[in-house]
């Protein structure tokens, strides 16, 4: 495209956003000088045919093709072009704007180079699109992350027609960012408990089942049952609880009382004080464990691996004592 074909009077700045709702203050734009006020809309030209999509304000000559974005912000810029100026021309400019509400913000990459610095103190992000940052630094106070993009790395050119729509996907594809998950609450960690229901049922049975093999104390099935709804238990009154204390407390309530509770029972059943400290002192350990597990987010699984080899070593051991 040469630069005489440019039609810098109806030159915009268009911002996508998904929800104009969460806009906190009026945005404007600065540039030599000058502030210039975003309008509500963009204008949109549908590609595809027969979806009843409407273009929004000027003519579809000068619409933003649908399918990069649909809502947003305007702001003419024609007031900024000098007459006559090179359109190779730096046009620095700089936008604020705050906003609530949002998910994430992401970037398309349309300059030669696109270099980006995204600095907040959301503590936990998730670096996301079709580029990851160069650098980033996270901790409890927040994160900053760098983006460098060249117009090599992408696949649409510097300019392109608004009726190609492959190389409007290709734009809209191109996009990098950040979004800004929320940190494990309540109700996640009570998911990620039950993913390890199994693990505390089944364990507690077979510690019940070598007690019984080792002690030559017959155990009735009845009370494996119990045994059962007691461990199942424990994660209603996890969720119920939580709802009122936090996770973590709830957690040592409800662990202690199933605890206490098939700690009595058992050693009622064995008529031993001294097996049923010892399936106490195995659950509590086993509670232990799992609330580690819970708590950890880049181990989990190693550590989570590592305990389990860890259980069935010892099972394998003691099982050289059991005679069927």
């Amino acid at each position: 495209m040469q630069p005489s074909q440019v039609r810098w009077n109806d030159a915009e700045l268009i911002i996508g956003l998904s929800d104009l709702k969460g806009i906190k203050e009026n945005v404007s734009l600065q540039s030599n000088g000058q502030t210039i006020s975003f309008e509500p809309g963009i204008p949109v030209e549908n590609l595809e045919a027969g979806s009843g999509i409407a273009a929004v304000s000027v003519s579809d000559k000068f619409a933003v093709p649908y399918g990069l974005f649909t809502v947003g912000l305007n702001a003419k810029i024609d007031s900024l072009i000098k007459p006559g100026s090179d359109s190779q021309e730096a046009l620095p400019f700089a936008i604020s704007l705050k906003m609530n509400g949002s998910e994430g913000i992401y970037i398309v990459p349309v300059g030669k180079t696109t270099t980006a610095d995204i600095k907040s103190d959301w503590a936990t992000p998730s670096f996301d699109g079709e580029f990851l940052p160069q650098t980033r630094e996270i901790d409890k106070t927040g994160f900053s992350a760098q983006w460098k993009v060249l117009d090599l790395n992408r696949s649409f050119g510097q300019v392109i027609r608004a009726d190609n729509s492959n190389a409007i996907n290709q734009m809209a594809s191109s996009r990098f960012g950040v979004r800004f998950i929320q940190a494990v609450d309540q109700y996640q960690q009570n998911m990620r408990s039950v993913k390890y229901a199994i693990l505390i049922i089944l364990l507690t049975f077979v510690a019940v089942f070598f007690i019984e093999l080792l002690q030559k104390k017959s155990v009735n099935p009845f009370q494996y049952i119990l045994v059962g709804l007691a461990l199942v238990l424990f994660y209603t009154l996890l969720l119920s609880i939580s709802e009122v204390l936090g996770f973590n407390l709830a957690y040592l309530v409800a662990a202690t009382m199933t605890t206490l509770l098939i700690m009595a029972h058992m050693g009622s059943i064995l008529k031993s004080r001294k097996q049923g400290l010892l399936i106490g002192a195995l659950l509590a350990f086993l509670y232990l464990f799992i609330f580690i597990l819970i708590q950890m987010e880049s181990y989990a699984l190693l550590v989570g691996s590592l305990g389990l080899f860890a259980f069935l070593a010892v099972i394998m051991y003691y099982s050289k004592k059991v005679k069927l």
